[in-house]
């Protein structure tokens, strides 16, 4: 999954080698990164108006934002998704709401879920 942030001066990657990474896309290079043991990442978003705050989902069952202000990328919040793990997410304009999209099995556990930012913690 990949994500830039609104002027597209950063670009921010993760996909199966459980690591995200971002860059510097004048530069083309590697600004910061993090692993997370097995957390093959499904999707990733930037925040709306925010260079610093980014969404991300993973197999893991989570939803992190991470804070990327400082050379070292942590997340702020971790938020378990539920049984079945989120494969796409999108933010409202004003990054007060957030919906991810889950895959399910079998036909089961297929939907969508609505999140509160605010609420988060």
């Amino acid at each position: 999954s990949l994500t830039t942030n609104a002027d597209n001066t950063l670009l921010a990657t993760g996909g199966k080698d459980y690591r995200m990474k971002i860059f510097d896309v004048e530069k083309t290079t590697e600004i910061c990164g993090e692993m997370i043991n097995r957390n093959v990442i499904t999707s990733l978003r930037w925040f709306p108006n925010e260079d610093s705050t980014i969404l991300q989902t993973g197999e893991d069952l989570q939803m992190r934002i991470w804070d990327i202000r400082v050379d070292e990328i942590k997340a702020d919040i971790v938020v378990p998704v539920g049984k079945n793990f989120a494969i796409c997410n999108d933010i409202s304009p004003d990054g007060n709401h957030i919906i991810t999209g889950h895959r399910g099995f079998d036909g089961v556990g297929c939907g969508l879920k609505l999140w509160d930012r605010r609420n988060l913690s």
